[in-house]
């Protein structure tokens, strides 16, 4: 979450619910990630369960419709190939790698566009504008805070985590659901969840991050929509609503058993 969300109240709150947290019968984490920090900030428990985040797929299905709808609405060509970044603007969002990966492909790939999509990445943004390379300002589309993020996501030819520090990015599963291929940084489950249906850089290193696009713009739609399958595939497998609500009954069953033969 980055380092000020420890210090002041939330961090008064984080040192007090570490000190609690031998006390409830189980405690679950929706990443190996999250878990492994809580550790590190001192919780303590004996019965920890590991149940990611459960996407619909019904409302998460692709659209190949979206990719002309969009480039229209941006006015953009229909060849134009579309790069993602969602997230709010926090600087743990990796920002300045995406946009610095972004100028290192500008002219090898003419035709990629990149948008940033939520709350903070629009036009009076200063310091997000700051970042963007002379080479991308009529490249990098700010989008803002979006209520259509399926439409969005789904008219990606790929979408990028570029964070410095996550436990579960939603946004990587949503759009794995849609058929949309991810780059995403090392950090949290990413490597995980994605596993081969996308390709995994280190933190930071706006050269890796360059590469991995490149690679992905440089297959072809066909190519790239068989890739896109096996992401959904990928999701419908581990992390689909219905799935993950079984792995929670699970888990209620068997504290409501265990309630039930202590009680006897």
């Amino acid at each position: 979450m980055g380092d000020h969300y420890y210090r002041g109240i939330s961090g008064l709150i984080f040192r007090l619910l570490s000190r609690l947290s031998s006390m409830p019968v189980a405690i679950v984490a929706n990443s190996r990630a999250g878990r492994e920090l809580h550790e590190r900030l001192g919780y303590q428990n004996k019965h920890w369960h590991i149940i990611g985040n459960g996407f619909d797929l019904e409302r998460f299905q692709p659209d190949r419709s979206a990719g002309g709808k969009l480039r229209a609405e941006l006015g953009l060509e229909t060849e134009s190939r579309l790069i993602g970044l969602v997230a709010r603007w926090d600087a743990i969002k990796g920002f300045d790698t995406f946009l610095a990966a972004a100028d290192q492909i500008a002219e090898s790939d003419p035709d990629a566009h990149f948008l940033l999509v939520g709350d903070g990445c629009q036009i009076d943004n200063k310091e997000l504008n700051r970042l963007i390379p002379p080479a991308l300002q009529n490249r990098t589309h700010l989008l803002g805070r979006r209520d259509d993020i399926p439409y969005v996501v789904a008219a990606l030819d790929m979408l990028c985590c570029a964070s410095q520090g996550e436990g579960f990015p939603n946004v990587v599963g949503e759009a794995m659901a849609l058929g949309v291929p991810c780059v995403a940084t090392d950090v949290g489950d990413c490597a995980i969840i994605i596993g081969d249906t996308g390709k995994i850089v280190a933190p930071s290193r706006p050269t890796e991050m360059a590469a991995a696009f490149h690679d992905l713009l440089a297959l072809n739609i066909q190519e790239l929509h068989a890739l896109g399958a096996q992401a959904r595939a990928q999701v419908e497998k581990h992390y689909a609503i219905e799935h993950i609500a079984k792995q929670y009954e699970g888990l209620y069953r068997s504290l409501a058993g265990d309630a039930s033969s202590n009680s006897r």
